[in-house]
């Protein structure tokens, strides 16, 4: 015998949570992970240039630029002490990096002064540009410029206690004082470039420390 069965009607849609109550908002995002700025090296030759007593700097803030410029621990330097007790200025001064600091102080006491002091002593250093955001030679398709590091210095020449100034352009008024000059800068810096060398050197003398393979360095400065 056959047997019959009404099936119940059936509900296959899921249950729903109940309303949200008003105001109260979604859960806070997770914050993302904030990137850490790497903490600059200390620079152990700021150490030594304050405690110097040849040197008369200040500390300055550090300072960054596009492409990789700027000077994690930089000073201005003002001038050099000599060994007599004479300051001596940087003008104007200088915004550049501690070992740079150290290496221009210890020429000009220890070489520059001794070499003009026949002609009366050294009163000032003229024309010290340091830091400056640029590329070499003020050219787009050149490659970061030593002055972007803080790691040169431009120099124009140098005043002598009675007024007279002996410029790096004019080559032919004091040439054994500029002969002396570029020998000890080449010397003391990795990088020389004065008259001579080109055009965007023929007003000025150019310093700097940049480190290369095997020790490599230039020295161009066509003294007469």
């Amino acid at each position: 015998m056959a047997l019959s069965c009404s099936a119940a009607k059936s509900d296959s849609s899921a249950p729903l949570p109940p309303p949200r109550p008003a105001g109260l908002s979604a859960p806070a995002a997770k914050p993302a992970a904030l990137a850490v700025s790497p903490v600059a090296t200390p620079d152990p030759a700021c150490a030594r240039v304050f405690a110097s007593k040849r040197l008369i700097v200040a500390a300055a803030p550090p300072v960054s630029g596009p492409n990789g410029c700027g000077i994690a621990a930089p000073v201005t330097l003002k001038a050099v002490v000599l060994a007599d007790g004479t300051t001596v200025p940087f003008e104007p001064p200088s915004l550049i990096r501690c070992d740079l600091a150290e290496a221009l102080g210890d020429w000009v006491h220890d070489d520059v002064a001794p070499a003009v002091q026949p002609e009366g002593g050294l009163a000032k250093i003229l024309g010290s540009v340091g830091y400056e955001c640029r590329n070499r030679n003020h050219l787009a398709t050149e490659k970061l410029s030593e002055h972007a590091k803080g790691n040169a210095v431009d120099l124009r020449g140098v005043v002598l206690r009675d007024g007279r100034q002996i410029l790096i352009q004019t080559q032919a008024e004091k040439p054994a004082f500029l002969a002396r000059l570029k020998a000890s800068a080449c010397a003391r810096f990795r990088t020389v470039l004065g008259p001579g060398s080109d055009p965007a050197h023929a007003l000025h003398l150019h310093v700097d420390l940049e480190q290369r393979r095997n020790n490599f360095r230039i020295c161009e400065w066509n003294v007469n």
